[in-house]
């Protein structure tokens, strides 16, 4: 398949593969990696050790777990601040289920909203077979002040893209954030279970 860099979009947040941008979330790249592929591709079992760890927000006994890029490793992740990579519990070829890249927005929401705008205006020509929808301001769970704005783009598979700043509240002590992550159908009803 032939690589197609769009480095260009937006001084550049996502890069993509294959022809055609319609069907599969398996052609979209983050930090260069795609949902499908073993982390072990890229890094030995030592080097994630090095780079990675897993936030203690999920159950070790839960089908999914998160590596999360440690602070000081973006540097391997193109213009991300970092990446959360989602693996299955039990997979011992680290396959790669979904795939997330940050850039942090020290406390500078609206900066976030216009790189959020544009990304949005870009994803809009590139996936226009995707069901697009603007979710508007909605609050944040764990963060009662905070709120964050999601634009998804659905694929018929049941794959998501999704963009989105997450506005933090001062007493949560973190940067705002633009997030583009990339979900599998079965992440996606993952998460759903989880929040019902």
């Amino acid at each position: 398949m032939k690589k197609l860099s769009a480095y260009y979009l937006l001084l550049i947040l996502f890069s993509f593969s294959a022809p055609s941008f319609g069907d599969d979330i398996r052609d979209l790249e983050i930090g260069g990696m795609s949902v499908g592929d073993s982390l072990l591709n890229y890094f030995n079992k030592k080097e994630i050790n090095d780079n990675f760890f897993i936030p203690s927000y999920y159950k070790k006994n839960e089908k999914f777990y998160i590596y999360e890029s440690k602070k000081g490793t973006s540097d391997n992740f193109e213009i991300y601040d970092g990446l959360q990579l989602v693996l299955k519990s039990k997979d011992k070829k680290l396959k790669i289920n979904s795939i997330l890249g940050f850039i942090d927005y020290s406390n500078n929401i609206e900066d976030c909203y216009e790189k959020q705008n544009e990304i949005v205006k870009e994803f809009s020509n590139l996936f226009k077979e995707q069901k697009k929808k603007d979710w508007g301001i909605l609050k944040t769970q764990g963060d009662k002040n905070g709120n964050y704005k999601p634009v998804t783009f659905d694929f018929d598979t049941g794959g998501r893209v999704m963009v989105a700043c997450y506005d933090w509240s001062p007493e949560r002590g973190w940067f705002d954030t633009l997030k583009v992550s990339i979900y599998t159908k079965e992440y996606r009803e993952f998460i759903n279970s989880r929040q019902n």
